[in-house]
């Protein structure tokens, strides 16, 4: 995934804590698992789902899969809404969080 400010990849790679960030320069592989009903589940490289912290934060930290819905806008061009109606958004300084209450720039994700 790449969004405005970069790739989405682990914040500090081979960390035990598998925060994710949006302003790298290279990409983390991130594997996509669909269901028959349209939800979505993200996965980490480390094998893990994604999960959403208490203040929205990303990670690769969880056994157990968090549904998310995708919304393609365009050829190349997607967002992503957390369980709570929230699009991932990125900021400038690498912030990834489900925190997004609008679609804009920093809630669009290329692929």
């Amino acid at each position: 995934m790449k969004g405005e400010f970069g790739f989405v990849a682990f914040k500090v790679a081979g960390s035990t804590k598998a925060e994710y960030v949006c302003n790298k320069s290279v990409y983390d592989l991130i594997f996509l698992e669909a269901t028959d009903k349209g939800i979505y589940h993200f996965k980490g490289h480390n094998n893990k789902y994604w999960s959403i912290g208490e203040d929205g934060s990303l990670f690769a930290d969880s056994t157990g899969p968090t549904p998310f819905i995708l919304e393609f806008r365009g050829q190349s061009m997607f967002t992503v809404k957390a369980p709570d109606g929230s699009f991932l958004k990125g900021e400038q300084n690498g912030i990834f969080k489900a925190t997004g209450k609008e679609v804009n720039a920093s809630t669009l994700w290329e692929f």
